[in-house]
């Protein structure tokens, strides 16, 4: 590693800055990855909510026609 780091500071890269970017870039990969999970997590929320509010409306609608019989 030293070495390498050696060659990199001969070629006026700092190595620091290419771990650093490595590290950021993985980073910013990882929090797009979670962002995708949470937004995918919340749709499926929000698809299943509304489907047991239409669930519900339609038992509610039974037990009023069954109390009025």
């Amino acid at each position: 590693m030293r070495l390498a780091s050696t060659f990199l500071l001969c070629l006026g890269i700092p190595a620091t800055s290419l771990a650093q970017n490595a590290v950021n870039g993985k980073l910013t990969s990882g929090l797009s990855m979670a962002l995708i999970v949470m937004i995918a997590l919340l749709i499926f929320i929000l698809v299943k909510y509304q489907k047991v509010q239409q669930e519900n409306k339609m038992l509610k609608e039974q037990l009023n026609k069954s109390n009025k019989e």
